[in-house]
């Protein structure tokens, strides 16, 4: 057994990132950010501050361009991850990303693994968007995770958004990228 599977055995409750964690997809973010500004005119150097200033309309039209380059996009699996969400069946998953549904469900459904998840957070399932911990705290109320079983919870990630919720809701955070270093 390796230290991925070692640190994910302690917990029963385990939630996800998405991109960067359980596939890396290849997103032209650049290209993506820029299509964005010229639409909204608007400073898009960080696609979620730049979302947060549209108003809900514009929003969805976005999100509609974000889903297009993101169902474009190759993606590199993470094999390890994959299997070990695939064989352990006692655990509850969650995913929470920044991501859009539709590509979280259509590369899941690919990879045989969605019915595994018993509750997605994606991009456009929230009104605010990480490190506000929206997403997360739906995902614990979901599992009626209170204090006390927050020892129960980790949340698996690859950057510092992702840590940020995590500490802002007091669960255990792993950056997936430090361990395989």
């Amino acid at each position: 057994m390796d230290a991925l599977e070692q640190e994910l055995n302690k917990y029963k409750y385990i939630i996800f990132d998405f991109d960067g964690t359980i596939v890396n997809l290849h997103v032209d973010w650049t290209s993506l950010k820029n299509t964005l500004a010229r639409m909204f005119n608007l400073d898009f150097h960080s696609l979620n501050e730049g979302l947060k200033k549209l108003n809900k309309d514009e929003r969805l039209t976005a999100f509609k361009v974000i889903e297009k380059y993101e169902s474009a996009a190759e993606y590199e699996v993470n094999s390890k991850l994959v299997r070990y969400i695939y064989e352990n069946d006692k655990k509850k998953y969650a995913i929470f990303s920044d991501n859009m549904m539709l590509t979280i469900s259509k590369i899941l459904t690919r990879l045989g693994i969605k019915n595994k998840f018993e509750l997605i957070i994606s991009k456009d399932s929230v009104s605010n968007f990480k490190p506000d911990e929206e997403g997360i705290l739906k995902i614990l109320n979901h599992f009626d995770i209170n204090n006390s079983k927050k020892r129960e919870v980790i949340y698996v990630g690859d950057n510092k958004k992702d840590e940020i919720v995590a500490k802002k809701v007091n669960i255990k955070f792993l950056n997936i990228r430090k361990l395989w270093r």
